[in-house]
């Protein structure tokens, strides 16, 4: 009986001074984004890091509203229709567009998939799925059916660009990329091998010229005549190296190069050093919107610099929004709301 009655009091005992007690905590006024980009209307976009469930946009860079996405996407590759409709052009998941405030997935059939690929031309939004490529004129509401490509491909990851009369397809099959040129009634015109490493890629619809791109060479495709080229990225920008980039805004070339951005006016290749500032060299990412403002962003970080077209300043623009991201847990902690 004593045997019992003390294992009863321990048990009380450890019960009594082992409880674990937990305390509501509000988020502290924090924010970590994974990226900002800015419409051709001037509406901009951010995302939380820890969230990729939503976007945030705001028309004043002050005020944000969230908006939730019909699944889970990254705001990275996103682009624009003239009048600031966004399309989220993901890799791994189906295409979205905003409509009437609300994010819509893209769909061709209705299927269990959706758009793999889409390019804004115009007023024109170009898709493709599953082997068959068509067109919306009222902002993928419906679509018009251009061609089904019959023989099949093989699309992990897909990328489409369009021009005048050719629409171009890069998809991958495992660790090999391809890219499949096609004429508007459906036939192949050319399938390549794109043999070299990560691959970048700069549109420039002005010129109706493709650039792919990675560390030391490059291949392109010009719409007019269907040419494909391929050489050295020396040969494009004689001091290219590793994590540089090309960017193309208004028919015009960029090259992105630590501090440096320089630009090219017109089709070709001849370089002038338009911006010249350390700043550049200490952001991760570097977006030009249709209008060439300059907007520069970290991870994680909750603020984002911009130069706009035709300034040299440069303004800081506090994301005001709290969702912070919890970087860790410390259970020492003693006290107070927690850390």
């Amino acid at each position: 009986m004593k045997v019992m009655l003390s294992l009863g009091f321990l048990c009380l005992f450890i019960t009594l001074h082992g409880q674990i007690t937990f305390e509501e905590i509000t988020s502290p006024d924090d924010f970590s984004l994974t990226s900002i980009r800015k419409s051709p209307t001037g509406e901009y976009f951010t995302q939380a890091i820890n969230d990729l469930s939503t976007v945030y946009s705001s028309l004043d860079g002050v005020v944000w509203t969230q908006e939730v996405l019909p699944e889970i996407d990254v705001l990275d590759e996103v682009q624009f229709y003239a009048d600031g409709t966004p399309v989220l052009k993901s890799e791994s998941n189906d295409h979205c567009i905003r409509r009437d405030g609300s994010w819509h997935s893209l769909d061709l059939d209705g299927g269990w998939s959706g758009v793999e690929a889409s390019f804004i031309k115009g007023d024109t939004l170009f898709v493709y799925e599953n082997n068959s490529f068509a067109y919306s004129v009222n902002k993928g509401l419906t679509f018009v059916p251009i061609f089904t490509y019959e023989e099949g491909l093989v699309d992990h990851r897909t990328h489409l660009w369009v021009f005048d009369h050719y629409l171009a397809l890069h998809h991958t099959a495992g660790a090999t990329d391809y890219l499949s040129v096609f004429s508007r009634d459906g036939t192949r015109v050319r399938y390549e091998t794109l043999s070299f490493g990560l691959k970048k890629f700069t549109f420039n619809n002005d010129c109706g010229k493709l650039l792919i791109y990675d560390n030391s060479e490059f291949s392109s495709l010009s719409g007019e005549g269907n040419v494909f080229e391929t050489g050295s990225m020396l040969s494009i920008a004689s001091d290219f190296s590793y994590g540089k980039e090309i960017l193309s805004v208004g028919g015009d070339w960029y090259y992105h190069n630590g501090a440096r951005i320089f630009k090219s006016m017109g089709c070709n290749f001849d370089w002038e050093i338009v911006v010249n500032d350390p700043i550049l060299s200490t952001y991760n990412d570097l977006w030009l919107s249709d209008q060439a403002d300059i907007l520069l962003s970290n991870d994680y970080e909750d603020s984002f610099f911009e130069q706009l077209a035709g300034s040299s300043a440069w303004e800081e623009q506090l994301i005001f929004i709290d969702y912070a991201y919890p970087a860790g847990i410390d259970e020492s902690y003693q006290g107070g709301a927690g850390r």
